[in-house]
Parts: C-alpha cells; sequence; structure tokens
C-alpha cells in the first residue's frame, strides 16, 4: 500500500486511480494527511468511527494513521491526494468529509499528472495552492458516526438493516428497553448528533447508493423510509443542494 510507512518525496503527491464497481480496497493506513476524491461515480470510505460517501464533488479528508475501508458502489475515478505531516502547520487535524471547489478539482487533476516537482516550478506553485486549498476545506454532512460498542451499537444495526420502516424515537426506545429522554442522550453522547439527524444522515447515504445504481426516485424514497417522493426529495436538496434527478444525471456525465 502506498506511503503505508514511508512519506512522499515531496509536499504533495496525487495519485489517480480507476476502480471498478463492487471493487474495495480493504482496511489499510498512510503514514501522511490523504484526501480521497472521486472525480467521478461513487465511493464509500469507513473508518473505525464512521461511514463517509462520496460523490463526486465531494472528498473525504482523512488525517495520518487513520484506518479506512474504500468501497466502490460504481465504477470510480478516484484522486488520492497525499501530503507530507509538516508540508503546513495548520492541516485539518480531523477526518472530515468536504465539497470539492472548482479550482481545487482542476489543480488536482493537473497535478496528477505531474512526475516531479522542481524547486520554483509551475508544478510546485500547483502543490502550493492545492495546500492553500486543503487548509480552507470545510466541514460536509456526508458522514454518519457509528457507535462502537453497547446498547446503542445493536440498536443502530436493527436500524440500518430497517431503513424502509418509519422509526420513531419511541419506537426506538423500546427497541432498547430505555425511554426516550434516556436514548437520545445516547445518540448524543456516543455520535454527537440527535437521533433524527443521526437517521437522516444514514437514510441520505443509502439514498446515494441507490440512485447511483439507476432506482427511481419514488423506489429510493420508499426503500429508506419516506412514504412519497416529495418529502425525501426536500430532505435529499437540504443536504446535496440539487435534486434527485439533478444528482442522477450527474453521475451519468462523462468526466
Amino acid at each position: 500500500m502506498i506511503y503505508a510507512k514511508e512519506l512522499p518525496h515531496q509536499a504533495v503527491h496525487v495519485y489517480a486511480g480507476e476502480y471498478a464497481a463492487n471493487s474495495v480496497e480493504d482496511w489499510h493506513e498512510h503514514a501522511c494527511f490523504q484526501l480521497i476524491y472521486a472525480i467521478s461515480g461513487l465511493l464509500r470510505v469507513r473508518t473505525r468511527e464512521a461511514v463517509w460517501m462520496l460523490p463526486s464533488t465531494y472528498a473525504v479528508w482523512l488525517p495520518p494513521h487513520t484506518p479506512h475501508r474504500l468501497e466502490m458502489l460504481s465504477d470510480v475515478a478516484a484522486r488520492s491526494v497525499f501530503v507530507q505531516p509538516l508540508a503546513r502547520a495548520d492541516l485539518i487535524p480531523h477526518p472530515q468529509t468536504s465539497q470539492v471547489s472548482p479550482l481545487l478539482r482542476e489543480l488536482i487533476i493537473r497535478a496528477a499528472t505531474f512526475d516531479a516537482i522542481a524547486p520554483h516550478s509551475m508544478q510546485e506553485r500547483v502543490c502550493e495552492l492545492i495546500l492553500d486549498e486543503l487548509r480552507a476545506l470545510k466541514q460536509e454532512a456526508l458522514y454518519v458516526p457509528l457507535p462502537q460498542e453497547g446498547k446503542l451499537k445493536s440498536v443502530c444495526d436493527v436500524l440500518l438493516d430497517r431503513l424502509h420502516f418509519p422509526w420513531q424515537l419511541a419506537d426506538v426506545a423500546q427497541l432498547a428497553g430505555v425511554n426516550e429522554r434516556s436514548i437520545s442522550r445516547y445518540f448524543r453522547q456516543e455520535t454527537g448528533l440527535s437521533f433524527q439527524e443521526w437517521l437522516r444522515r444514514q437514510r441520505l447515504l443509502t439514498a446515494l447508493s441507490h440512485l447511483v445504481q439507476g432506482e427511481s426516485i419514488i423506489a429510493t424514497a420508499l426503500a429508506v423510509g419516506y412514504d412519497n417522493a416529495s418529502a425525501f426529495s426536500a430532505m435529499f436538496k437540504s443536504y446535496m443542494h440539487m435534486t434527485p434527478s439533478d444528482y442522477q444525471a450527474q453521475v451519468k456525465a462523462p468526466i
């Protein structure tokens, strides 16, 4: 695995990879920072603490020595930006999903063609701009924190298996054998999210995988617990800033 122990020879190295649908890169980690960016297709990234979904225009940022697993939900054209730990003092120290700006996209695509980076060259200036853009990445909500053990983990496993069910807090409390106040507190303590927000995010991430496989909007809505396309589309647009049909058109568009 690239940079599992060693570091890039330059501050920034961009690696280009093409992956077939349903392929996997099993658990591994890198000694440097990594930005994982699918310029086309849909990619799911798992860490020990969360699941991250990467439709095109989004990326996940991982600090050094963060174990992760990559799952291709469609054919994926990916770019990995590997960054030396000391390239900048103020690089983001925690994992996050971020939207990739048009400028950063073009810089990454260009840098993937570089063989070597000479001092004071155009290539070096491109890499400096990439570092500037990486420092400015904003956190997006395309991830779901996962409880690691205990009562809440078993509850969440049931929710994930039955996303189509119209879950209410009272249902989840009964499932856990506690009162509603307690289950609300468990979600806040173990995921940092309310139960309602955790469930919405999980439904969104699951919906992305249905849509990228060409399922209809109404079938996707029903599969993730919405009884009509209108309510599902409103939720989807509040996170993705586009409609489900616009997202499907984007997925089908050429790179």
